[in-house]
């Protein structure tokens, strides 16, 4: 979730299981709801929680998208260590055997990141993956000049990695920060997509340990574009500002009314919408977004 990569296909529509979500509607079924949240997480964990496994289940199939299960694996990690069951273990568990399988060598240098930052979160949870016996590793891969592929390497192997890659990743580090422009953000592009570039750049300074002044810089930017966010309905991108901020250790002063305002928007299935439109239906990686901050809120308050 990775945190969720800049180059994912960020789409109106919501899948429907396919054979593998219904081979295990059954897990589903059993997925006992935790005890009640703190009151401070204003929708409901357990109703996200199963949309998201849902959703995790339905794209176990070929072929894999690997950054749709990444961006789902992660907060469903995250959730499954703070709340456990047995059920939600077989959720991951089965996502495991799935990225098992998975042809490491014929993946591009984001797809190979993806499929590591997935390994990583599920790891996390007690579930290994190790990918197929060619022993390709991450650090064969040479990202290209593509921001979405260098970010996604570069959060990888400072968050996730066990052990340091053999690449240096000041030069990697420094191309992202010279990219930085007056108002802190990284990108030219407008709207959404200069957003998840910037938001991912920022993630990546932070976590590379790179140039306080640009962390800083890049930190209040984000900070700044939650408003226009919130009002013209962007909520995914409202979601990973605020996720990302919170995994940064950024206060936001207003964020009890930017939850009470997502609080509103959570739909009947417990999903929610990548942006506000009528008749839209839940997003997976918007939901998924919804889960962690779910839980980050949570464990603050506790």
């Amino acid at each position: 979730m990775r945190a969720a990569t800049p180059s994912s296909a960020r789409t109106e529509t919501t899948r429907r299981p396919g054979p593998a979500g219904a081979a295990l509607a059954l897990v589903l079924t059993l997925l006992v709801p935790s005890a009640a949240a703190a009151a401070a997480v204003p929708w409901s964990l357990d109703d996200a929680r199963r949309r998201v496994a849902a959703d995790l289940l339905a794209t176990l199939r070929s072929p894999p998208d690997l950054n749709r299960i990444a961006s789902l694996a992660y907060p469903l990690s995250t959730d499954y260590r703070r709340h456990g069951g047995a059920a939600m273990g077989r959720v991951l568990a089965e996502a495991a055997r799935f990225l098992r399988g998975v042809k490491a060598q014929r993946l591009g240098c984001g797809e190979l990141a993806d499929l590591y930052v997935a390994g990583a979160a599920l790891a996390a949870a007690g579930r290994l993956v190790r990918t197929d016996r060619a022993g390709v590793r991450l650090w064969r891969c040479r990202p290209s000049d593509r921001p979405s592929a260098l970010l996604t390497v570069l959060i990888y192997a400072c968050r996730f990695a066990q052990d340091a890659p053999p690449f240096p990743i000041g030069p990697a580090l420094a191309r992202v920060q010279e990219q930085q422009r007056r108002d802190g953000s990284f990108s030219a592009r407008p709207g959404l997509a200069g957003f998840y570039v910037t938001s991912h750049a920022v993630l990546a300074v932070h976590d590379c340990g790179g140039d306080p002044d640009v962390l800083a810089r890049g930190q209040d930017h984000l900070v700044r574009q939650l408003p226009a966010l919130a009002r013209a309905g962007s909520l995914d991108g409202l979601l990973e500002g605020l996720v990302f901020l919170r995994w940064m250790g950024v206060a936001v002063a207003d964020e009890h009314r930017y939850l009470a305002y997502l609080a509103r928007q959570v739909n009947a299935d417990g999903g929610i919408c990548f942006r506000v439109r009528r008749g839209c239906r839940s997003h997976w990686h918007a939901t998924g977004l919804l889960l962690e901050l779910g839980n980050l809120v949570e464990a603050d308050d506790r």
